[in-house]
């Protein structure tokens, strides 16, 4: 049995995954109508399948909110609001049961980076957003079944 493609989720991944790259790479920042409108066009497909997917998406968005709200204040310049205001809509499309996966998976992808290519985290910052939006993705396949 395969799974059926999520057009509407793949299209809000592909979507803020193409701008969070952009944005966060080019101006090492995630603006606000981009992480904003993200979760919350997240929340309004969740409303859409009902109370459940509504309600795991919301636990799944302030797990992963709170948690990297605890590493901003923690390790201060680590890394940024936007990451931390991203981290609600690739919490909430983990749900949950997944969230910690893709923060999990967020980590490690950019500490396999910083391993791959050492002399990058001695010429600049490193966004995080792009890492952050690979979890999420790497998490959503995993956790889905994946498309088709």
């Amino acid at each position: 049995m395969t799974a059926q493609i999520d057009v509407p989720v793949l299209m809000l991944l592909g979507l803020t995954g193409a701008a969070v790259f952009y944005w966060d790479i080019r101006y090492l920042r995630i603006p606000d109508w981009l992480t904003w409108g993200g979760w919350g066009t997240g929340v309004l497909l969740a409303y859409q399948r009902g109370l459940g997917p509504l309600v795991d998406f919301l636990g799944g968005s302030v797990g992963a909110f709170f948690f990297f709200f605890l590493v901003y204040h923690l390790y201060p310049g680590g890394i940024g609001g936007g990451d931390v205001k991203l981290s609600g809509l690739v919490g909430g499309l983990g749900g949950v049961g997944g969230w910690f996966f893709a923060c999990q998976t967020a980590l490690l992808s950019a500490l396999l980076f910083l391993v791959f290519f050492p002399s990058f985290r001695e010429t600049r910052k490193i966004p995080f957003g792009p890492f952050l939006w690979a979890g999420g993705m790497i998490a959503w396949f995993v956790l889905s079944g994946g498309p088709g």
